[in-house]
């Protein structure tokens, strides 16, 4: 006696999973600010070591010539002109590790954002917050508090090296910090913001498995 012939149902395609979702233009912007943000602040970093020489040759030469210079002791006066050099050298390199982490952090945030990982785009919320809260209440609090004028002898050399190492900055180094500052504050707003608008929230949403026969 023949076996009736059993219905057959269709499965899913070996080697097919779900189609890939389209990304939003709001993500896509998100991402492509990250990336800038990352090359912006490697360059920013590598301005740091094109200045470590020659502003520690200008203030060799301008330091004993500052007013309160003379106040200062002896002693003093040959350990700061000795270790000059490798105070900014250290300086510079310290700063450059703090901006090539958070290139490289904003490098990998960009990747997995652009794949709708939604942990990437939690985290890409609170570096982004981190940076905004540093250079942004930085900058504020630095135009707000105004300038306190020294009173000891050690505080006018200092404001006097600083008004030196300012004078020796080339213009295209203060460009790339005003570029950083500017992808630190306002880019990392538009970031935080592209990343909650709501056809974001469609592409970083995780999608429920469905059963093959359904």
């Amino acid at each position: 006696m023949a076996q009736p012939d059993l219905p057959q149902f269709p499965g899913p395609e070996p080697g097919r999973g779900p189609a890939p979702k389209a990304r939003p233009g709001v993500v896509t912007v998100a991402v492509l600010l990250q990336y800038a943000t990352a090359a912006v602040l490697i360059l920013a970093g590598i301005s740091l070591f094109a200045l470590k020489d020659p502003v520690a040759d200008g203030l060799r030469d301008f330091l004993p010539q500052s007013e309160g210079w003379d106040d200062l002791p002896q002693a003093e006066q040959t350990d700061i002109l000795n270790n000059l050099a490798s105070v900014i050298g250290v300086f510079a390199t310290i700063a450059f590790i703090i901006l090539a982490v958070f290139a490289a952090v904003h490098v990998i945030l960009a990747i997995f954002n652009s794949k709708g990982k939604n942990p990437a785009r939690i985290l890409s919320w609170i570096t982004s917050a981190i940076m905004l809260a540093c250079c942004g209440l930085g900058s504020l609090s630095e135009v707000l508090g105004g300038d306190t004028p020294p009173t000891d002898a050690a505080a006018v050399q200092q404001q006097a090296a600083a008004e030196k190492i300012d004078e020796l900055i080339p213009a295209w180094v203060n460009g790339v910090w005003w570029l950083a500052l500017i992808m630190s504050t306002l880019g990392a707003l538009l970031i935080i913001i592209f990343l909650a608008l709501p056809k974001a929230n469609e592409f970083f949403r995780k999608e429920q498995p469905q059963h093959p026969y359904m």
